[in-house]
């Protein structure tokens, strides 16, 4: 019989733990499976994962707009929790998942970053290096958010 890390830690934590990578699994699967974890009470909009993101911080690192909206319609307050290195989701789609544009994905993320904005996600939240997801976005040569960011 082989222990594993789920058989050291109290049934609580387990099932917290099982809860947040379904969660995240949701996330990148797509908006339906969402829509029905959060209608099923089995995922929660605000529950935070070992880097003390949310459902919404990994899905607007992903640029996944129609989860966005999904969990943005059900807790509209979570355009204002940072990470663990203080970035909030408008950080996230600020920067992309992609460290350069290419001709594919030449906007990176702006429906992402408009969704945030219209959503009244804070433009001055300062991440642990004390950048705005404005500077983020100029990091990681994306003029066209920039460009967004700056006239809100």
């Amino acid at each position: 019989y082989t222990l594993s890390l789920h058989d050291a830690l109290p049934i609580s934590t387990v099932s917290r733990i099982e809860r947040l990578h379904r969660q995240n699994g949701a996330m990148r699967a797509g908006v339906e499976v969402t829509m029905v974890l959060l209608e099923q009470g089995c995922a929660d909009p605000g529950a935070l994962d070992i880097t003390q993101s949310t459902p919404l911080h990994v899905a607007a690192g992903l640029g996944r707009t129609e989860q966005m909206a999904v969990l943005l319609a059900r807790d509209p307050g979570l355009v204002h929790v940072h990470n663990d290195c203080g970035w909030t989701a408008l950080h996230l789609a600020a920067h992309g998942l992609e460290k350069k544009k290419t001709a594919t994905a030449n906007v990176k993320f702006l429906p992402a970053v408009t969704l945030l904005l219209d959503a009244k996600a804070p433009v001055d939240a300062r991440d642990e290096d004390t950048r705005t997801p404005l500077h983020r976005a100029i990091d990681t040569g994306n003029c066209e958010t920039a460009a967004k960011e700056s006239s809100g």
